[in-house]
């Protein structure tokens, strides 16, 4: 499966591309002091746009939040 996002295109493994989807579909609902998703506002996101979030789609959710915070944490390091 492709996956497109504003800057480049790539490739990922269809076992991931739900959690990636869903994922990328809540990035507007991080808490503003970089403590992660809101998952109660994720939830209902997820919720109207009809997906079903299963544990394992949730974990593979949080280890993408989390190496998103990561990245965000290296970059403001840099600074």
């Amino acid at each position: 499966m492709k996956a497109q996002s504003k800057e480049t295109l790539f490739e990922v493994y269809s076992c991931n591309a739900t959690a990636l989807n869903a994922f990328l579909m809540v990035e507007t609902q991080w808490h503003g002091d970089g403590r992660g998703l809101d998952y109660t506002n994720a939830n209902t996101a997820w919720q109207l746009a009809g997906l079903k979030i299963t544990p394992d789609i949730f974990a593979q959710i949080q280890v993408l939040e989390v190496e998103a915070m990561n990245v965000v944490r290296e970059q403001h390091e840099q600074i």
